[in-house]
């Protein structure tokens, strides 16, 4: 007759109980970090589409005028070299062509998305950050155990993450409803292991991941515009109106060079 080992099933149990609660301290951790990184990238877009609807069709109009200027110039450097003003024209034209497309390009409106968190009372606002955060610890792709999974919480967290950026509470709470929630199941204590590494492997990647977010561009416009509303100002106002000054003045250089 087998005898069953008590000591060792013992030990295995309290190496287990250790393991899921070091786990249990390091996915808290985890999640505190995805929580700072996911809310400051949230932020850093709300930043970058307020300055994209208010700042893109001024300096599209200011690149695109630019383009004549630069264009006039380069026809009449073309003729003062000896070519004929039609060829000159030409040549100019069909270089100045892509220059102009890839201005547009690069200026293309995107489909306006309503930014329904201004609509929102201080108490849905809450709301919306608690199933925010709620779904995120359920839903991170970093806390994923395997590549399925994590394919399939990439895809859950980009409908929750827009769905927060638009302050769109009747979505997330849709989500929030159908998404159902396993709880991983551990057998042993070397898969308990691996996932620990995992974890802390996901740490570094995350902390790296917010750190590279606060040294962006759109993090500095953002600390910018807190500072600029701390003294009353509107920074991007204040932008909008410097454009529409150096706007005015090419626009009256680019009248004289086609007067010439």
């Amino acid at each position: 007759m087998h005898k069953i080992n008590t000591k060792s099933a013992l030990g295995q149990t309290l190496e287990m109980k250790r393991l899921v609660q070091r786990l249990k301290e390091k996915e808290g951790e985890l999640l505190a970090l995805i929580e700072k990184k996911e809310l400051l990238g949230v932020e850093l877009a709300r930043v970058k589409r307020e300055y994209d609807m208010r700042m893109g069709k001024l300096y599209l109009q200011l690149d695109l005028v630019n383009l004549e200027i630069q264009k006039l110039e380069q026809t009449q450097n073309l003729i003062d070299k000896g070519y004929e003003p039609d060829e000159a024209s030409r040549v100019v034209e069909e270089y100045f062509e892509q220059e102009a497309e890839k201005i547009k390009f690069q200026f293309e409106e995107k489909p306006d998305q309503e930014d329904k968190n201004s609509h929102l009372t201080e108490e849905a606002k809450i709301e919306l950050r608690n199933i925010w955060r709620r779904l995120a610890h359920n839903f991170h792709p970093d806390l994923a155990l395997s590549e399925t999974e994590k394919r399939q919480k990439e895809e859950i967290m980009k409908q929750i993450n827009r769905a927060y950026a638009e302050g769109d509470l009747e979505t997330l709470t849709l989500i929030d409803s159908k998404q159902k929630v396993s709880n991983p199941v551990y057998n042993s204590p070397e898969n308990l292991e691996k996932h620990l590494v995992e974890i802390i492997v996901a740490m570094a990647k995350v902390k790296s991941e917010y750190l590279g977010l606060l040294k962006s561009e759109w993090n500095i416009w953002r600390e910018n515009l807190v500072q600029a509303r701390r003294e009353n100002r509107d920074m991007f106002g204040e932008l909008e109106l410097k454009i529409k000054m150096e706007l005015k003045q090419r626009e009256k250089m680019l009248a004289e060079l086609l007067k010439k």
